[in-house]
């Protein structure tokens, strides 16, 4: 049975139960819990924390930690027994302490703190996640043994070891050796372990950032960390498994002396072993069997130590606000250069400043189906160096939307256009954009000057993100694809390579391929297609994987509309390009292979026909690999819309997004619609909506 993390469920109790004793990895859980508590109010709430240990400073520096992250009324409950035969006890909790010196704790057990917790909370909605000894956990089990069977849901527990390091006598373990082999033998509840393989190999990275912050993480790591400011990740990691389960997807970045570097993403970085029954053995071993009837699971990693890394650090930073530290106190900043916030008052790119807003591109996340949406914008009614892009998201099927993110060239001669949004096949969401280095009329008169001149700085970035989330601020740093212009999704071929459509205007061939076979880690440019020299002009190529295993090319034409071309080998190679029979005028179309296998195209005008401006934006279906289109049903029939890029919703719903007067109304729709209604040309599931607003100049 698939364990249910706390995020994303209502009604949940956790209890942090903890040795805050030897490492500076418990600050970074309380760091991560305390802000997931406030984030996600609805779905848990942090009860309270056991101490495990006493000490002069335990409570004291529990409390100073709670208090820093904004949770300073969770109760505190200390045991009172004696020292552990097995401890390393670090001073750092005397200068944590230090920043409560009038905290003086009002004696709760936590035997007691188990004992309220337990009596309120709701059957089966208790969370206990433990980094540190089981006395109190055992205590607790031992005084009422019916009540907690039947309040505490799961125990989330970081102790003992796995795999290759089953036979290390754990720290957690070994400290209170004789009630961990007693609540493992007695508690009939499910229980999740972190071994101590997971965290040793893992390193919360909390590089380039001098002393002298005043950041309390940093000074616990300061105080405690052996390594640089890098820590094995054991507690953290046990909180984000209790948080997010096997939802966890990795980052797509990490840090190198505090700074963000790209790294390749992955669909998830944690997924839980078949059951089993768990022992520890006299001198504290772990002994585990395999059982389908079993109640122990354990952590394994599907992602590389270096992925899993860079999720930890990034969580622990974001909760401990280290990327909130004040200008002029980092070594490196680890904000990129060229990704912001969106709308800050203190930067050009501001609502109110909008001039233009053209060329949008939309996905929906197959598991949340949260809607992104992306497109371009700038300051002057014109393309020109002033363009950026904006990345928005919606959590109420289209009815709202936030702007979550610009992308904006610190060079103010540089541009950012064209973007894009696709879902990967590992569940990523990659947001692309060109950036270009146009310059700008020394006058100022010509507004376009450079737009499409210096083509050779064209640079396509990415940043990977995950779908089911706001973008992490910072994000991810931007990584390079390649040189050129990508203004359609690209396509993923049925050996799994995934083929990048990018021109290389004024080129030849202009129409080029870039595949990668490593989900985006290397890219490789593969070859093109190229038409006449008096037809070329932005290409905006898409393709599609016929049945027998080719490719077909479809390229936008400047006296045409729409050539289009074949490749048998992958697209390293082509056949000579000729105008398309399906008619098009001087501009973007859209074409998708849907999850029934049928195509869809949405262009201007008929099948056949070439309109002469861009108007009547219609979709059809071809279920015969594109040897004959059906339907026709008319999404937007004004002048003035123009460049559909769409995707499907997994319950089939097709979505279409389009811009509008792109420099008087500055409208970004969507509509949705079905496969069949497309293909009948008209409403037949009752489900068309069209003209929905995503963005418009009236919308400030």
């Amino acid at each position: 049975m698939r364990y249910q993390p706390l995020i994303g469920h209502k009604g949940g109790h956790v209890v942090l139960d903890t040795d805050f004793c030897s490492d500076c990895d418990d600050v970074a859980a309380i760091a991560l819990l305390c802000a997931a508590a406030k984030d996600h109010p609805e779905e848990f709430s942090l009860d309270g924390v056991a101490v495990n240990v006493k000490g002069p400073f335990d409570a004291g520096s529990v409390r100073a930690s709670l208090a820093h992250f904004g949770m300073e009324s969770v109760p505190i409950g200390v045991t009172d027994d004696d020292l552990p035969r097995s401890g390393n006890f670090s001073s750092y909790r005397e200068t944590l302490a230090a920043h409560c010196p009038d905290y003086v704790h009002d004696g709760l057990t936590a035997l007691d703190l188990y004992r309220d917790i337990l009596r309120r909370v709701p059957d089966g909605s208790l969370t206990i996640i433990s980094i540190g000894f089981f006395n109190n956990m055992a205590a607790a089990l031992r005084d009422d043994p019916e009540l907690f069977h039947r309040k505490v849901r799961t125990g989330v527990i970081m102790a003992g070891g796995f795999g290759s390091r089953k036979d290390h006598c754990e720290f957690n373990v070994v400290g209170y050796l004789d009630d961990a082999r007693e609540f493992v033998r007695d508690f009939k509840g499910r229980m999740l372990f972190v071994g101590f393989e997971c965290g040793v190999s893992i390193k919360t990275d909390l590089t380039g950032l001098p002393e002298g912050t005043g950041n309390f993480l940093l000074e616990a790591f300061a105080k405690r960390s052996n390594d640089a400011m890098r820590h094995p990740s054991w507690d953290p990691i046990t909180v984000d498994l209790a948080l997010h389960g096997e939802d966890a997807k990795t980052a797509s970045c990490g840090y190198v002396d505090g700074v963000a570097e790209a790294l390749p993403g992955t669909d998830g970085c944690y997924a839980i072993s078949e059951p089993g029954f768990l022992e520890f053995a006299e001198d504290g071993r772990t002994i585990f069997n395999e059982a389908a009837d079993g109640n122990v699971r354990h952590l394994i990693f599907t992602a590389p130590d270096e992925a899993v890394s860079a999720r930890i650090s990034r969580l622990i930073r974001e909760a401990a606000g280290i990327d909130r530290i004040p200008g002029g106190c980092r070594a490196e900043p680890a904000r990129p250069a060229n990704v912001y916030a969106p709308w800050q008052p203190d930067r050009l790119f501001t609502k109110s400043s909008c001039r233009i807003s053209l060329v949008p591109s939309i996905e929906c996340a197959p598991k949340s189906g949260r809607l992104w949406a992306t497109w371009y914008t700038g300051m002057e009614p014109a393309e020109n160096h002033l363009n950026y892009c904006v990345l928005a998201a919606s959590d109420d099927g289209g009815d709202t939307w936030r702007e979550l993110l610009v992308s904006d060239p610190v060079d103010p001669a540089c541009r950012t256009f064209d973007p894009e949004v696709w879902i990967a096949p590992d569940g990523l969401l990659r947001w692309t954009w060109a950036e270009r280095r146009v310059g700008a009329p020394a006058d100022g008169s010509d507004v376009n000057f450079g737009t499409h001149n210096g083509v050779e700085t064209d640079v396509l970035m990415s940043v990977t993100l995950s779908p089911d989330e706001d973008p992490p601020y910072p994000p991810s740093a931007p990584a390079v694809i390649g040189h050129g212009v990508m203004m359609c999704k690209p396509t993923v071929l049925a050996d799994g390579t995934w083929l990048y459509p990018i021109a290389k205007w004024n080129a030849a061939p202009s129409a080029t391929f870039v595949a990668t076979l490593d989900c985006g880690a290397t890219f490789e440019e593969v070859g093109g297609a190229t038409i006449p020299v008096d037809e070329r002009e932005f290409d905006e190529h898409q393709v599609i994987q016929l049945a027998d295993g080719s490719l077909r090319c479809l390229i936008r034409a400047k006296k045409s509309g729409l050539y289009e071309a074949r490749s048998t080998d992958g697209g390293r190679t082509w056949g000579g390009a000729i105008p398309s029979p399906l008619g098009h005028v001087n501009a973007r179309l859209f074409i998708r292979r849907l999850a029934s296998g049928a195509l869809l195209l949405v262009k201007h005008g008929a099948i056949g026909e070439r309109p002469p401006r861009r108007e009547r934006l219609m979709a059809f279906i071809s279920r015969d690999d594109g040897a004959t289109w059906q339907g026709g049903l008319m999404l937007d029939a004004r002048p003035g819309v123009s460049y559909p890029d769409g995707c499907q919703k997994p319950d089939g719903t097709i979505l279409i997004a389009y811009d509008y007067g792109r420099t008087t109304a500055q409208a970004i729709h969507f509509c949705e619609f079905t496969e069949e209604d497309a293909a009948a040309g008209r409403d037949v599931s009752g489900r068309v909506r069209l003209a929905r607003s995503i963005y418009c100049a009236g919308s400030h």
